[in-house]
């Protein structure tokens, strides 16, 4: 996998107060509050240099200028966080069809949470049960950096082929302690490719090339936990390379608006693991107007790194047992299919029906298991165990009124893993459904646009460790291992002027919060004991923040 995709990484689009732009215009300026001391701010701007060229520009802030700790534990339910980013595009497209576009993006995302006062310089593995002793907290900095390029030639008077090459670099670099914890990592990650696409009559289309990857990543760990008597520390300092190399080729047929077929075969040499092929066919079918049918599978090849894509883990007091250092090429089948049917009713033309079924199985897979033990998290492979997600969706649109859409949706999940010692059980912490009700209206002239969204979540299996806790009354928080069902309201109205837009809204309405996130005993003083060895806070399932009620503005030319 590429380094940045197991980073922490800053984008500068925004959440839900929305405070984006689609860089369509020469300048677009945004700001946003949020009732939880956030703030979101950003610019861009898309010219059109002569006939040929167009570049976009591009930057943002956001962030929370003070962590919450609504439920009172002494532990932040939002962290401080801050956040910012810029990037560069730049596109140009010649006469003769001949295209050419690059790139550059960089930022940073920092956060700190945990108890007020946790300083990394003097925080104390030593003292387990001892009131008053130094706060416990999270200290998260990461940066990156990323440049792309891509050419694009005409090939043949016709222009029916053409040849294209693209090259891509990111790098990325994290510093976290937390607690006693401090985990660094960079990396760098380079890929290229270069292939000729070309037509065969009118329905068939053909690509052949080749195609390579190369990753570095530095890691570093060292961490001291409060092993039954006495402090454990753990650690590794160590430089991974590896990447694939290869060859693919693929083929679209196209039958009118009836038939529809793409497929694609990747060959690659993987380090440590030879070569490998991964397959991908997708196939259309309209037997009537209105009705698609889908179905699709494919093969899915990646590095993982067990500690970099799992920063929940430093969140613990528990020990690391197995293969905590270092990378696994997971492998994974996906396949498939889906109907969609298309009519008209109320007053919509493209009324939709959707039904979808997909399943991932895995043949390796890296697994991070906090239920061998209470007091460890165990990392290990597959070893050929089972392990699968079952996905059903069902989703229907439809506008009733003029300007007024409902969307509906419900998607079921029957997710799966083989842990050692447990058998096939259900994944922990995966919600078996979820479903969600959308309703929009915007007046005729569009000056008014009305949002409400209402969406409800099923339960998922909690950790062993879990099923045990218990409120202040003595009543088990999660009865029969399972978290409950819980309720989301957003809502949110925008009013459009000229050149002006503003915006009004709310999240989690319903003000629903899951109330213990964190796990372990408590000292003299009350506070949990982030020295414990049983000590948890990452085993979050449901919202912490509560309520969030934001305003901005977008001005645009």
């Amino acid at each position: 996998m590429s380094f940045v995709a197991c980073m922490a990484v800053f984008s500068v689009n925004a959440t839900a107060s929305d405070s984006t732009f689609t860089a369509d215009s020469p300048l677009s300026v945004g700001v946003s509050a949020i009732s939880d001391t956030g703030y979101e701010a950003g610019i861009s701007s898309s010219l059109d240099i002569g006939r040929n060229w167009n570049t976009v520009i591009g930057g943002g802030v956001s962030g929370r200028v003070k962590g919450m700790d609504r439920n009172g534990d002494g532990y932040m339910d939002s962290p401080e966080t801050l956040d910012f980013g810029v990037s560069n595009q730049w596109k140009y497209l010649s006469d003769s069809g001949l295209s050419l576009k690059f790139g550059i993006s960089a930022g940073q995302k920092g956060s700190k949470g945990g108890q007020d006062g946790y300083d990394s310089n003097t925080y104390s593995i030593h003292v387990p049960t001892v009131a008053g002793s130094d706060p416990w907290g999270s200290d998260i900095v990461s940066r990156y950096f990323d440049g792309y390029a891509g050419l694009k030639v005409p090939a043949g008077k016709d222009g029916a082929g053409y040849f294209a090459m693209s090259a891509e670099y990111s790098y990325g670099k994290k510093n976290s302690c937390v607690g006693s914890t401090v985990y660094n990592g960079a990396g760098h990650s380079a890929s290229a490719s270069f292939s000729y696409h070309g037509k065969i009559g009118r329905s068939h289309e053909v690509a052949v090339g080749m195609c390579g990857q190369f990753d570095n990543y530095d890691e570093f760990l060292e961490r001291t936990v409060w092993n039954i008597f006495s402090p454990l520390t753990q650690g590794t300092d160590a430089v991974y390379d590896y990447g694939n190399a290869g060859i693919f080729g693929s083929y679209s047929f196209r039958y009118g608006e009836k038939v529809s077929a793409d497929a694609e075969l990747h060959g690659l040499w993987y380090s440590g693991h030879g070569f490998r092929l991964s397959p991908e066919i997708s196939l259309g079918y309209s037997p009537a107007e209105g009705i698609l049918l889908r179905a699709s599978g494919a093969r899915r090849l990646r590095y993982s790194i067990p500690l970099a894509e799992n920063p929940g883990v430093f969140m613990t007091g528990k020990q690391f047992v197995g293969d905590y250092a270092g990378q696994n090429l997971e492998d994974s089948w996906s396949f498939g299919g889906g109907l969609e049917y298309h009519f008209r009713f109320g007053a919509s033309r493209n009324t939709c029906l959707e039904f979808d079924y997909s399943r991932v199985q895995y043949v390796s897979q890296t697994i991070v298991d906090y239920e061998q033990n209470n007091n460890a998290v165990w990392f290990y492979a597959l070893d050929g165990n089972r392990s699968f997600a079952d996905i059903y969706r069902v989703g229907f649109t439809v506008d009733p009124l003029k300007r007024f859409t409902v969307s509906a949706g419900f998607t079921y999940t029957d997710a799966k893993i083989e842990l050692r010692g447990k058998g096939l059980a259900d994944k922990p912490m995966t919600s078996k459904f979820n479903g969600n009700v959308t309703l929009e209206y915007a007046t005729a002239d569009d000056k008014w646009m009305f949002g409400l969204s209402a969406s409800v979540y099923g339960p998922c299996r909690v950790y062993d460790f879990m099923e045990r806790l218990e409120d202040e009354n003595g009543n088990r928080l999660y009865p029969g291992g399972m978290t409950p069902v819980y309720p989301q309201l957003d809502a949110r109205v925008t009013k459009r002027f000229r050149k002006l837009e503003l915006y009004v809204g709310g999240e989690n309405l319903t003000d629903f919060r899951q109330e213990y996130q964190v796990i372990g005993p408590k000292g003299q003083d009350g506070i949990i004991n982030p020295r414990a060895a049983s000590f948890d806070a990452s085993a979050v399932w449901g919202p912490l923040a509560g309520i969030k009620v934001y305003v901005g503005l977008r001005f645009s030319l």
